[in-house]
């Protein structure tokens, strides 16, 4: 019984570490040696590598005067976010200064219009950066106007935490550390039911203008409480043997 036990805490403390730092579904810095070798994960619409110009090093680069499709992650996966795991997509995206962009990144159920979608980006028509998270046909919420983000070009750190029907996007103009605009839309009507299957970058709108994203990433991490819960499981554990051994 002991040999049973002492081979169960190891373990337990293995899981609850990998637990603790969550899955990584996709970690992409964009360092390809060229187009072609980046198509090789991403199913390619109007996209390409930018080989000279990232944050820092080279970058993913959609052109909508070229194409209208998107580009899509290849590696398979299906996520359904909840309270417990959490689904965190975080990305560089690039402000060209021009004021007439219209790029997202995002995530998808499908490609229907009952289907869910989360995009992040610039919004055409002027209006800006803006996020929309659409369960129940919610609309775009506006963060910056193309007045507020001025006439630099800046990268700019979105992130998007979200489970099953609650939503936090945090902005970073500069990608100085400083969270410069978020919005919460916490316990709403935008339940999701459906697991999302794509993730994708692209040009959705009118705009012909470049857009560049780099250092892009999804991730499952669990909730605190769900860490006390996996802490809590490896020393119950310790504390049985303890007591055997005794």
């Amino acid at each position: 019984m002991k040999n049973i036990l002492c081979s169960l805490i190891p373990a337990a403390a293995v899981a609850a570490a990998g637990s603790l730092h969550g899955q990584t579904i996709v970690s992409e810095p964009f360092n390809y040696a060229d187009t072609a070798a980046m198509d090789a994960n991403w199913i390619l619409g109007g996209g390409s590598l930018d080989a000279a110009f990232g944050n820092p090093g080279p970058s993913g680069f959609h052109d909508r005067s070229v194409s209208t499709a998107p580009n899509v992650w290849r590696d398979g996966f299906s996520i359904l976010p909840t309270a417990a795991n959490p689904l965190v997509l975080t990305a560089d995206i690039h402000y060209n200064g021009l004021g007439t962009q219209a790029n997202t990144i995002g995530l998808r159920s499908g490609n229907t219009t009952s289907d869910h979608i989360l995009e992040l980006g610039f919004y055409s028509g002027g209006l800006g950066l803006r996020e929309r998270l659409i369960a129940n046909n919610a609309n775009w919420q506006s963060r910056f106007s193309y007045e507020d983000l001025g006439d630099d070009p800046v990268w700019i750190r979105v992130q998007a935490t979200l489970d099953h029907n609650s939503l936090l996007v945090s902005y970073d103009v500069g990608i100085n550390g400083t969270i410069d605009d978020t919005y919460e839309s916490l316990n709403g009507s935008q339940t999701l039911a459906l697991p999302f299957v794509d993730l994708r970058f692209w040009s959705p709108g009118a705009s012909a203008s470049g857009f560049n994203v780099d250092n892009l990433s999804l991730e499952v991490i669990p909730e605190p409480s769900t860490w006390a819960a996996l802490l809590g499981a490896v020393a119950l554990a310790g504390a049985i043997l303890m007591r055997r051994r005794k």
